[in-house]
């Protein structure tokens, strides 16, 4: 891939080019990306990406590119620990693809990661609560009904994310939604038997139902 981005790099410094070569600039510019993408150098994949859906007519020009460029760059922000950036690129994404679908198989995964995006700080900030303060850590976390809306968006339109479940079964803990969280975690432990995970999630199961029983009596 390394030699590739070289000459991907020289195309690019080419300054005084016709129109066709312009859509080869174009067109190095995403491949750059997308290269940077698959060798984990996220950096700088997103800043290749963020010049490549700049560019006045990319949009109509590059219409599946432009797409899947702001898909790669909000997964890209997400290894990058920007989450708002991330989700600002993965919704651009999903929008683009209600207009005009071309990237279907990729929605269920942007909804998930957008979720994902919104509750790993939300986590971060429950972290800090006084655990005895757990009014406070409920409030925190139903004024997120978004991650609800898109981890359940995920699990429907692809329900192999495993990892869907336990989130959002986790969600549902910490807004207190017991009944909630205890139904998706029957479902997670249904539908993943085989998981490596799976002890863990009957423990985590049993708790749910040890503290649903308390509070309906």
């Amino acid at each position: 891939l390394n030699d590739a981005n070289k000459y991907y790099l020289k195309i690019l410094e080419i300054k005084e080019v016709q129109e066709p070569e312009k859509k080869t600039q174009l067109r190095a510019l995403y491949q750059l990306g997308l290269n940077f993408f698959n060798m984990k150098e996220h950096k700088k994949s997103a800043e290749n990406l963020i010049t490549f859906i700049k560019i006045p007519g990319v949009e109509t020009e590059f219409n599946k590119f432009f797409s899947i460029a702001n898909y790669l760059i909000g997964i890209n922000f997400n290894h990058l620990k920007n989450f708002e950036k991330s989700n600002e690129y993965l919704l651009k994404f999903l929008e683009l693809e209600k207009k005009n679908p071309q990237n279907s198989q990729l929605i269920p995964l942007a909804s998930f990661l957008i979720g994902l995006n919104i509750l790993d700080p939300l986590e971060a900030e429950i972290q800090k609560q006084n655990k005895t303060d757990l009014k406070k850590i409920y409030e925190l976390a139903r004024e997120k009904k978004e991650i609800e809306f898109h981890l359940s968006k995920a699990i429907e339109l692809r329900p192999d994310i495993e990892e869907a479940y336990s989130k959002l079964g986790n969600y549902y803990y910490y807004c207190r939604e017991l009944e909630k969280s205890i139904s998706t975690y029957k479902k997670l432990i249904e539908k993943f038997p085989n998981s490596p995970d799976l002890s863990s999630y009957k423990t985590f199961l049993k708790k749910l139902i040890k503290l649903n029983s308390k509070n309906t009596k």
